[in-house]
This record gives C-alpha cells, structure tokens and sequence, in this order.
C-alpha cells in the first residue's frame, strides 16, 4: 500500500506511518474528505473520514486501511482512490 499511496496520491500528505496497518492521508486547503468518502462509497472502496477521528472536525484528512483489503486489489483500489481525489481537486 506505501507503493501505491506514493505511485497514485502523491498530491496528498500523508502522516509518518509506523508500523500498523493503515495511512492517514491529507488533502489541500479546501479538500472535502467526506465527499471523496461518498465518491468512493459508490465505487466500491471504503475509507475512514479523518473528522470522526479529530476533536477539531478535520474535513480534509482521511485513514486507509489495509489489513483486510487482499493484496492484489491494493494497487486498484489506490488508483480508484486517486481517480476521485482529481476529480475534486
């Protein structure tokens, strides 16, 4: 998934991830993360909204999660991803 997050969604920021088994992501000002959510939602690919997880209400990060996800459809899934994130960029 580090490949792919790199190889797909680098206009994103992405959190020092160590170990475990998810990637916070993060978009630029003005990025919706709720709306990508909803997007990705209808195509089948899931992510947590980065707002249900901070005090201050982010709406612009959002957590990726790969711990059930099988690894042939992690590249796919993060070119989906990156597919909708332009979209609303």
């Amino acid at each position: 998934m580090n490949y792919a997050i790199s190889r797909h969604l680098g206009m994103l920021e992405r959190k020092p991830t160590r170990g475990g088994t998810t990637f916070w992501l993060t978009g630029p000002k003005g990025f919706n993360a709720n709306e990508i959510g909803k997007r990705l939602r209808k195509r089948g690919v899931l992510i947590d909204i980065g707002e249900r997880y901070y005090l201050k209400k982010d709406k612009r990060s959002f957590r990726l999660g790969f711990a059930f996800v099988p690894i042939n459809k992690l590249d796919e899934g993060i070119q989906i991803i990156a597919e909708e994130v332009k979209r609303l960029l």
